[in-house]
């Protein structure tokens, strides 16, 4: 879907994504939109558009830069929309079930023991201001929640697959978990069978 018209117009924020309002992201997510078409400006070195040039005339560079943010932000605003829609299916039942307590603890204890020290915005600023998100994916175990809240440097689909993958891996460790739990509770009993029986 296209947010924009040629080199003329471009439709921004919740003119161009409503979404639910159950992760909190409406206006945070219109303004990246700024910060991103800003950086693609930036990229295309796109000047302030004089008094002298012609309404016929189409600027390439411009044209250029609004396809690109309508081809490359589209993903990251339906993944936004689609957040903020499971967190709402999340808060209002999940999490008062014991695999999404397990889930959450186990999400926490892994950040803590992988995370680094987050670089401060302030040394953010300047790499954010030229390029719409850093190329790469984000290192160490991140909650969705803090990449999608605390992380202007992770767009929300990078966001989106990345917590993905972590859900896949915490419900391998969950069921082995249970397995574990399982095999020691038989182990135990047919030890403590032997035990009685002698």
């Amino acid at each position: 879907m296209p947010y924009h018209y040629k080199d003329r117009v471009i439709l921004l924020g919740d003119a161009a994504h409503s979404m639910v309002p159950f992760y909190g992201q409406g206006l945070n997510c219109g303004l990246e939109d700024v910060r991103v078409l800003s950086a693609l400006f930036f990229q295309e070195a796109i000047q302030p558009v004089s008094s002298e040039t012609s309404l016929d005339a189409v600027d390439d560079r411009l044209a250029r830069a609004l396809s690109h943010y309508s081809e490359n932000r589209h993903e990251d605003l339906i993944a936004i929309s689609n957040l903020a829609m499971n967190n709402y299916v999340e808060m209002r039942h999940s999490v008062v079930t014991l695999s999404y307590l397990f889930k959450k603890t186990l999400d926490n204890i892994l950040y803590s023991l992988s995370s680094r020290q987050v670089s401060p915005l302030s040394s953010m600023v300047s790499t954010l201001s030229r390029v719409p998100f850093p190329p790469g994916e984000p290192k160490g175990w991140l909650p969705l929640y803090a990449m999608v809240t605390f992380r202007p440097d992770i767009s929300y689909a990078t966001a989106q697959r990345k917590a993905r993958r972590q859900a896949k891996i915490l419900e391998g460790l969950g069921w082995a978990s249970v397995g574990a739990v399982g095999l020691s509770s038989i182990l135990l009993t047919r030890m403590a069978c032997g035990y009685w029986r002698t």
